[in-house]
Protein backbone atom coordinates (compact mmCIF):
# COMPACT_ATOMS: atom_id res chain seq x y z
CA UNK A 1 0.00 0.00 0.00
CA UNK A 2 2.68 2.36 0.94
CA UNK A 3 4.23 1.52 -2.36
CA UNK A 4 1.58 2.47 -4.47
CA UNK A 5 1.12 5.69 -3.02
CA UNK A 6 4.32 6.31 -3.48
CA UNK A 7 4.33 6.13 -6.93
CA UNK A 8 1.40 8.17 -6.86
CA UNK A 9 3.36 10.83 -5.07
CA UNK A 10 6.28 10.76 -7.40
CA UNK A 11 3.70 10.51 -10.79
CA UNK A 12 2.30 13.56 -9.25
CA UNK A 13 5.63 15.30 -8.38
CA UNK A 14 7.56 14.20 -11.76
CA UNK A 15 3.77 15.77 -13.43
CA UNK A 16 4.28 19.07 -12.01
CA UNK A 17 8.22 19.05 -12.29
CA UNK A 18 7.21 18.79 -16.10
CA UNK A 19 4.84 21.17 -16.21
CA UNK A 20 7.29 23.92 -14.53
CA UNK A 21 9.91 22.66 -16.89
CA UNK A 22 7.66 23.24 -19.63
CA UNK A 23 6.59 26.75 -18.38
CA UNK A 24 10.04 27.50 -17.80
CA UNK A 25 10.85 26.52 -21.38
CA UNK A 26 7.59 29.13 -22.24
CA UNK A 27 8.96 31.33 -20.79
CA UNK A 28 12.58 31.74 -22.30
CA UNK A 29 10.62 31.45 -25.73
CA UNK A 30 9.12 34.95 -24.93
CA UNK A 31 12.17 36.25 -23.32
CA UNK A 32 14.17 35.28 -26.48
CA UNK A 33 11.30 36.93 -28.81
CA UNK A 34 11.49 40.14 -26.61
CA UNK A 35 14.85 39.96 -26.74
CA UNK A 36 15.34 39.61 -30.53
CA UNK A 37 12.78 42.32 -30.92
CA UNK A 38 14.34 44.99 -28.20
CA UNK A 39 17.61 44.09 -29.98
CA UNK A 40 15.96 44.66 -33.65
CA UNK A 41 14.12 48.18 -32.47
CA UNK A 42 17.47 49.09 -30.98
CA UNK A 43 19.56 48.57 -34.02
CA UNK A 44 16.65 50.83 -35.96
CA UNK A 45 16.68 53.31 -33.51
CA UNK A 46 20.71 53.47 -33.97
CA UNK A 47 20.22 53.44 -38.11
CA UNK A 48 17.69 56.03 -37.61
CA UNK A 49 20.06 58.66 -35.36
CA UNK A 50 22.55 57.87 -37.62
CA UNK A 51 20.83 58.75 -40.58
CA UNK A 52 19.69 61.86 -38.30
CA UNK A 53 23.26 62.70 -37.71
CA UNK A 54 24.34 62.30 -41.09
CA UNK A 55 21.13 65.25 -42.20
CA UNK A 56 21.94 67.54 -39.34
CA UNK A 57 25.51 67.35 -40.50
CA UNK A 58 24.91 67.78 -44.29
CA UNK A 59 22.76 70.87 -42.44
CA UNK A 60 25.32 72.06 -40.44
CA UNK A 61 27.95 72.00 -43.37
CA UNK A 62 25.66 73.79 -45.62
CA UNK A 63 24.93 76.87 -42.60
CA UNK A 64 28.80 77.18 -42.28
CA UNK A 65 28.82 77.56 -46.05
CA UNK A 66 26.25 79.97 -45.99
CA UNK A 67 27.83 81.82 -42.88
CA UNK A 68 31.18 81.87 -45.10
CA UNK A 69 29.42 83.34 -48.21
CA UNK A 70 27.27 85.83 -45.85
CA UNK A 71 30.62 86.78 -44.47
CA UNK A 72 32.24 87.30 -47.86
CA UNK A 73 29.30 89.48 -49.30
CA UNK A 74 30.00 91.57 -45.82
CA UNK A 75 33.51 92.14 -46.85
CA UNK A 76 32.64 92.73 -50.47
CA UNK A 77 30.31 95.22 -49.33
CA UNK A 78 32.53 96.93 -46.35
CA UNK A 79 35.34 97.12 -49.15
CA UNK A 80 32.55 98.57 -51.94
CA UNK A 81 31.98 101.41 -49.32
CA UNK A 82 35.38 101.69 -48.44
CA UNK A 83 35.70 102.49 -52.31
CA UNK A 84 32.91 104.35 -52.86
CA UNK A 85 33.53 106.50 -49.71
CA UNK A 86 37.48 107.14 -51.28
CA UNK A 87 36.09 108.06 -55.20
CA UNK A 88 33.61 110.70 -52.49
CA UNK A 89 36.62 112.32 -51.36
CA UNK A 90 38.90 112.04 -54.57
CA UNK A 91 35.73 113.77 -56.27
CA UNK A 92 35.47 116.46 -53.61
CA UNK A 93 39.32 117.63 -53.65
CA UNK A 94 39.13 117.42 -57.39
CA UNK A 95 35.72 119.85 -57.01
CA UNK A 96 37.99 121.96 -54.21
CA UNK A 97 40.80 122.32 -56.77
CA UNK A 98 38.44 123.15 -59.53
CA UNK A 99 36.64 125.48 -57.37
CA UNK A 100 40.00 127.19 -56.16
CA UNK A 101 41.56 127.15 -59.71
CA UNK A 102 38.21 129.46 -60.95
CA UNK A 103 38.60 132.05 -58.15
CA UNK A 104 42.66 132.23 -59.32
CA UNK A 105 41.35 132.54 -62.88
CA UNK A 106 38.96 135.08 -61.68
CA UNK A 107 41.32 137.52 -59.91
CA UNK A 108 43.82 137.22 -62.53
CA UNK A 109 41.20 138.01 -64.60
CA UNK A 110 39.78 141.06 -62.33
CA UNK A 111 42.60 143.03 -62.04
CA UNK A 112 42.40 143.35 -66.28
CA UNK A 113 38.72 143.86 -66.35
CA UNK A 114 39.37 146.70 -63.75
CA UNK A 115 42.44 148.13 -65.45
CA UNK A 116 40.54 148.28 -68.93
CA UNK A 117 37.64 149.92 -66.71
CA UNK A 118 40.32 152.41 -65.38
CA UNK A 119 41.48 152.86 -69.17
CA UNK A 120 37.98 153.42 -70.63
CA UNK A 121 37.11 155.91 -67.80
CA UNK A 122 39.99 157.88 -68.09
CA UNK A 123 39.78 157.99 -72.11
CA UNK A 124 36.25 158.73 -71.34
CA UNK A 125 36.91 161.42 -68.91
CA UNK A 126 39.41 162.76 -70.92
Amino acid sequence: VISAESEEGDDEERRQFLEMLHMVKESKAVISKVRKAAIKKTEQAIQDVMRIDKEAGKTLKEAEKLIEEAKANIARAKAASAKSILNKQMAQKVLAVTVQETKLFQNILSPKKKQKEKRTEKHVSS
